[in-house]
């Protein structure tokens, strides 16, 4: 560090105004944080320790460079891995499945990554930094950080005292997200926090440092994802790809699968479910132990529940080995259907099949990603952010935005967060009640000039605004979600494993009238 900038750090630090600069607030922090030897380490520093994650002990490691590759693993039975290798951001599962990251999970991931190792203030900070508001006394200064060029805004407090991170913080769709830094200790890589707690949704997970020491050498790139197959998964060509539909009146896609070789009832088939979801009932009913715990965000709000340990689900030609399911009360949903309804079905089956779906036709095939070849459309691009499925969309005004596709909510469009409210005003609107897991929620229904997907064009269709901020659908890269009643022209053919799908037009039919069916989105 100059010398002059070290003296006015110097300085800074033995303030006690309420009113410090920017710039003055940047550099005591570079100072106190010892950034220099973070950036004198090429290869970066490695970190070991352990961590409870979902309620479970595991194991912790990390390796992060200056230039802002890395890598996070959490082994365990409910573990997880993160990276970036300078190109491609990505993450995998506690079952070991993979998928590249963007929008919301990317900078979410870039963020957190960035002020756990000091890099938000290296020299090649990708971060524009702001001061929001004057500090309200003299024990903390608030920081507003948001990726260059991104839309994702975190807040960091610093402790003016020591000038190191205490949190990290931002809204999410659980509530208040907030990741604590403490036990800053001197490293090789400089100030290090050798504890770090994120608590959201009532779940708190915790990283203990035990070790920060120099990278080692790797045989191969530590930052690349290793890429999956679905081991866990096998077709069995006897049994036919078609798969058994009911369609609930409520307009949902309803299938009979084998939960543990037992026939427990009905699950909903829901792109929209990030998960798979087990009714408690029906778990106990199996046998299935419980594994840890995990928050729950519904439409209404956020529910506490544990996971649940299956031997095997069995779909048509599919059968899928140890899966997590999470357990949700689904008594409220058996009510709304007339029927029972044990569980549902979303991204753990989407992630290990080609699924091939015609909602005009009721129409449900599975298939083995190695041998599938698409037979009629055209591929494009498919986005996973939190594990939904994401596609561009264009509506009124020339506005293009992302979509998530969501099977399991009936219905045309919803538009979630802000920009619901910004629509809704000043258009003539009625109100309705949505309702979920969580509880139910205030909404207005309202007509567009038009919707464009994948090039057709739904011409004034009826949509819903939710103007409540917290819910599952307020995220700020999105702009809402896609029901049933927008589906029904194509047969829709995804596959998870390239991160793409193709929409399959199948005929002009017209939007449907509203059928006056309670929309009842899921998790």
């Amino acid at each position: 560090m100059p010398f002059l900038a070290a003296f006015a750090a110097a300085v800074a630090l033995q303030s006690g105004s309420a009113q410090v600069p920017l710039d003055v607030v940047l550099s005591n922090v570079r100072h106190a944080l010892e950034i220099e030897k973070f950036e004198a380490l090429p290869r970066g520093f490695q970190s070991t320790g352990k961590a409870t994650y979902f309620g479970e002990e595991s194991s912790y490691s990390g390796i992060f460079t200056p230039s802002g590759d890395f890598v996070e693993t959490v082994a365990g039975n409910l573990g997880n891995a993160h990276g970036f290798d300078g190109k491609v951001a990505w993450e995998a599962d506690w079952t070991g499945a993979t998928r590249s990251l963007a929008l919301r999970d990317r900078e979410l991931l870039f963020s957190s990554v960035a002020i756990q190792t000091g890099r938000w203030l290296g020299k090649e900070s990708p971060f524009d930094i702001s001061l929001p508001k004057e500090p309200d006394g003299d024990a903390t200064v608030e920081l507003e950080l948001r990726f260059r060029g991104g839309i994702h805004k975190t807040r960091i407090t610093v402790d003016r005292a020591t000038w190191l991170p205490v949190s990290e913080s931002y809204e999410s769709n659980a509530g208040e997200s907030v990741t604590t830094f403490s036990d800053w200790r001197p490293t090789i890589a400089g100030k290090v926090p050798f504890r770090i707690e994120n608590s959201e949704g009532g779940l708190t997970n915790v990283i203990r440092i035990e070790r920060v020491e120099p990278t080692p050498t790797f045989v191969r790139n530590p930052f690349a994802s290793l890429g999956w197959k679905a081991l866990d998964t096998t077709f069995d060509t006897a049994v036919p790809a078609a798969v058994e539909v009911k369609r609930a009146f409520t307009g949902h896609i309803l299938v009979h699968p084998l939960l543990d070789g037992k026939d427990v009832g009905w699950f909903i088939l829901d792109s929209g479910a990030g998960s798979m979801v087990v009714d408690p009932k029906v778990a106990d009913e199996v046998g299935m132990p419980k594994v840890g715990k995990v928050p729950v965000v519904g439409i209404g709000g956020v529910l506490m529940g544990s996971f649940r340990q299956s031997k095997t689900f069995a779909l048509g030609p599919a059968t899928i080995r140890d899966l997590k399911f999470i357990e949700i009360d689904l008594a409220q949903l058996s009510g709304i259907f007339r029927t029972k309804i044990a569980g549902i079905a979303g991204y753990d089956v989407f992630r290990r099949a080609i699924v091939e779906l015609g909602l005009k036709d009721n129409r449900l095939e599975l298939h083995d990603p190695v041998s599938f070849r698409l037979a009629k459309g055209a591929w494009q691009p498919l986005i996973l952010d939190g594990k939904h499925p994401i596609v561009q969309a264009t509506y009124e005004g020339d506005r293009k935005g992302f979509f998530r596709l969501d099977t399991g909510a009936s219905g045309t469009l919803t538009f979630g967060g802000d920009l619901a409210s910004k629509l809704a005003e000043g258009r003539p609107t009625k109100p309705i009640m949505l309702g979920g897991v969580g509880g139910m929620m205030n909404a207005k229904v309202g007509t567009i000039e038009y919707f464009d997907l994948a090039g057709h064009r739904f011409e004034k269709p009826e949509v819903t605004f939710m103007t409540d901020k917290r819910n599952a659908l307020a995220n700020e890269f999105l702009d809402g979600n896609i029901g049933q009643d927008l589906l029904l022209p194509f047969t829709m053919v995804f596959d998870y494993g390239d991160q793409r799908i193709a929409f399959v037009q199948e005929s002009d039919a017209p939007l449907p009238a509203r059928s006056g069916r309670w929309p009842v989105p899921l998790p």
